[in-house]
């Protein structure tokens, strides 16, 4: 199978999705359930054209032990065996992978329309300073008042902060310049599903419009807005997972590496936000298109006009951070746009404003 061979090279975490997926499938059939499309377990776009494809299948779910199954496998895990099958594989050109979108564009998971609460009130910071030792005398609180409700139009976020695989694909067709940490402008093949990293807002600008050119696909940085929703939903979430901190969802000090890791890799112990949107507490910081105002955030005060030369909003935390803080949906901040990092990134947005 070269091409799915293909695609996992940029995603390994996607055989543990595709193995799930046929298990799930077989026991609704040892379960004498229907096969109806509408009942079929979620599978990502990419991974979409094979999912009819029984030898596959088959082989995924041929032994039960622990030791020969990849559904339970984090994607750095996975990652061993793809590097060996490359090692020991003789080198031929992979077809292309015939999806609905090109291999290299970003997952994406959508948001609906409607309203949800951003920012934090003064009672909810009162109640982590009194609850956490590491928010007593945190004053950026101050950033995320007030509270209020913003009301979006539905659209569509980057399931994954960019990495550096798609990163390379824009390099490669534009010779835009490389990020520093890539060795002589290459890609690195052992970071190639890390988010891609020492980017700055302007360089994540241009990455989104190449994307939308060679794509014909509305696609661009999230607002600052957009971001908070995908990460804590409609019920204000002061994590993506919910309202206790639990340090083994995100990628943050003093528990994390201490490095950027592959993009879903929090996700099998539940750190996905509730649209499905991964690493968005920790692992890297995340810019927005937003410029970075005062609350209330209103999307028609020119904090979206993408010519201004001011300071960007950036969200998320990152691996760099020893903070729960900073990994906090709310949490706002920001940088010059020019301005890059070893632990700063981005995800892409698609539809609208």
């Amino acid at each position: 199978h070269p091409e799915l061979y293909a695609l996992l090279r940029l995603r390994p975490g996607y055989l543990p999705e595709l193995e799930r997926y046929f298990r799930a499938l077989d026991a609704r059939a040892l379960d004498g359930k229907e096969r109806a499309e509408g009942e079929r377990p979620a599978l990502p776009e990419a991974l979409q054209p094979f999912a009819g494809r029984d030898d596959l299948r088959r082989l995924l779910c041929l032994c039960d032990e622990d030791d020969a199954r990849f559904d339970a496998l984090t994607p750095l895990d996975v990652r061993s065996y793809i590097t060996l099958t490359r090692r020991s594989t003789p080198q031929a050109e992979a077809p292309a992978v015939l999806t609905a979108r090109l291999a290299f564009e970003p997952e994406l998971v959508p948001v609906p329309a409607g309203p949800f609460l951003m920012g934090t009130s003064k009672e909810q910071a009162a109640a982590l300073k009194k609850k956490y030792d590491w928010a007593e005398k945190f004053e950026y609180f101050d950033r995320e008042h007030p509270q209020h409700t913003v009301t979006l139009p539905a659209f569509e976020i980057g399931k994954y902060p960019v990495t550096n695989a798609e990163y390379a694909e824009f390099v490669k067709a534009t010779g835009y310049a490389a990020p520093q940490h890539w060795r002589n402008g290459a890609l690195p093949e052992d970071l190639a599903d890390h988010p891609v990293v020492n980017v700055s807002w302007r360089d994540a600008l241009a990455y989104v419009t190449w994307l939308r050119e060679v794509t014909g696909q509305p696609y661009r940085l999230p607002t600052e807005a957009e971001w908070e929703k995908a990460a804590r939903g409609s019920e204000g979430r002061l994590w993506p997972w919910g309202d206790a901190w639990q340090p083994e969802r995100g990628n943050l000090k003093p528990n994390g590496p201490g490095e950027t890791t592959p993009v879903g890799q929090y996700s099998p112990a539940g750190g996905d936000s509730p649209y499905g949107c991964a690493d968005m507490a920790g692992n890297v910081w995340e810019w927005c298109s937003s410029l970075y105002k005062p609350y209330p955030y209103r999307g028609d005060d020119g904090r979206e006009n993408l010519e201004e030369g001011d300071v960007r909003v950036l969200r998320g935390g990152s691996w760099y951070d020893d903070n729960p803080a900073y990994a906090r949906c709310a949490y706002r901040a920001w940088d010059r746009p020019d301005y890059g990092d070893d632990n700063y990134g981005f995800r892409v947005a698609r539809g609208s404003l």
